[in-house]
């Protein structure tokens, strides 16, 4: 005998299928607003580079000199020049001396520094300024370390002399082409000195340029001793942007080819 379907059962059944068509039809609804929705009123993505601000263009200042103030030791005869800390007296010694010259005495309430040319010595003819530094350090009867270095593109050499009650730096520069050192002692720190040796420089004899124009001319370069169609920042390799410096032509020529070829 065929019983009728309990109502528990018919009633699961009517939820599902009401349940269905709520759920189809509210879709159908999602779907037709989201068609119907114009591209313009979508939310626009935010891009990365709005997020982050544009860099703008660096403008570089020029490194201070911190020896612009400083005063200036010029020495005609042995053409060289550096600068020392205007707080700083100076007496110079006029008296030209064959092979040891002493130059200039100068003197703070912190340090005393003499410079002083040792020029055409013949044991010293083609010494590197090392050896030159050890025979003067050995000479003193002093305690004393050699350190070979450059000073402003020269060969030279630094000795520490373990003098009472202070110690002693000197530095020794070899000339590039003359058989002439000079020499930097100073009892103060070895900042300042340091600092008073970053202006050291020779300058070019007149007849050294002359060899220098010939040999440009000669190798067919253009006045900076330069590949001719080689192109500068700025129209010049003399000034440095960056730092605002200016350089002699000839000294940039000779920082360039250090080996000086024009004197071979």
């Amino acid at each position: 005998m065929n019983e009728s379907a309990s109502p528990t059962k018919s009633v699961i059944i009517v939820v599902s299928v009401v349940s269905t068509l709520v759920l189809t039809s509210t879709g159908f609804l999602i779907y037709q607003k989201f068609k119907s929705t114009k591209i313009s009123e979508l939310p626009t993505p935010i891009s990365q580079s709005s997020l982050s601000p544009t860099p703008k263009s660096l403008k570089l200042s020029p490194t201070p000199d911190l020896t612009a103030d400083w005063k200036t030791y010029t020495n005609s005869y042995y053409l060289f020049q550096t600068k020392y800390p205007k707080a700083f007296g100076s007496k110079e010694d006029f008296k030209k001396e064959d092979h040891y010259d002493s130059l200039i005495f100068l003197s703070s309430s912190q340090a005393n520094i003499t410079i002083k040319a040792i020029n055409d010595v013949d044991v010293y003819g083609s010494s590197k300024p090392g050896a030159v530094a050890k025979r003067e350090a050995l000479d003193s009867g002093l305690a004393y370390s050699v350190t070979d270095t450059t000073i402003s593109g020269y060969a030279a050499a630094i000795t520490t002399l373990n003098s009472l009650p202070k110690q002693s730096i000197v530095a020794t520069i070899a000339h590039p082409t003359r058989n002439l050192f000079i020499q930097i002692s100073s009892d103060g720190t070895k900042e300042e000195l340091n600092q008073i040796l970053s202006t050291f420089k020779f300058f070019i004899s007149d007849e050294e340029k002359l060899k220098i124009d010939s040999w440009i001319q000669a190798n067919n370069l253009n006045i900076y001793g330069d590949a001719k169609d080689r192109m500068y920042a700025g129209g010049t390799p003399l000034f440095n942007e960056a730092t605002g410096e200016k350089i002699d032509r000839y000294d940039y020529i000779v920082s360039r080819h250090p080996d000086r070829p024009w004197n071979n």
